[in-house]
């Protein structure tokens, strides 16, 4: 049975840096739509120049929080090695399955033009 209490230790630099590797890996250099996820990583930059309306922040936010939520999971309990699949199979790719529409939608949104019709309002 796993151990899933809170670990801090003296590993939790290591931890860090497999964590860092693994999510990596998997995010860009795997099978599993790397390029929406180096789009992604792209469109970021590209918000802080160009858009920044409360819509793209909220996606943005929600996908990076997803990220972050696992991320602090495994670098802090038991389930390091469920997430990474040491021993295991690992189920990073499936977590990374249930964001995948949000990241899309995030790139589309922010590479997408205005609707032009609803910033001129209603001709007479």
């Amino acid at each position: 049975m796993q151990d899933h209490h809170i670990a801090w230790s003296a590993n939790i630099p290591l931890r860090m840096i497999n964590l860092i590797n693994g999510f990596g890996e998997e995010l860009l250099l795997s099978g599993n739509w790397h390029i929406i996820w180096f789009l992604y990583i792209l469109s970021l930059f590209y918000l802080q120049k160009n858009k920044n309306t409360f819509e793209l922040i909220l996606l943005g936010t929600t996908v990076s929080l997803y990220f972050l939520t696992y991320f602090l999971l495994a670098l802090t309990t038991g389930l390091y090695n469920f997430i990474l699949g040491i021993d295991l199979s690992g189920v990073l790719p499936r977590i990374l399955l249930h964001v995948y529409p949000l990241s899309v939608f995030f790139i589309a949104v922010v590479h997408g033009k205005p609707n032009q019709s609803s910033q001129e309002g209603p001709s007479a």
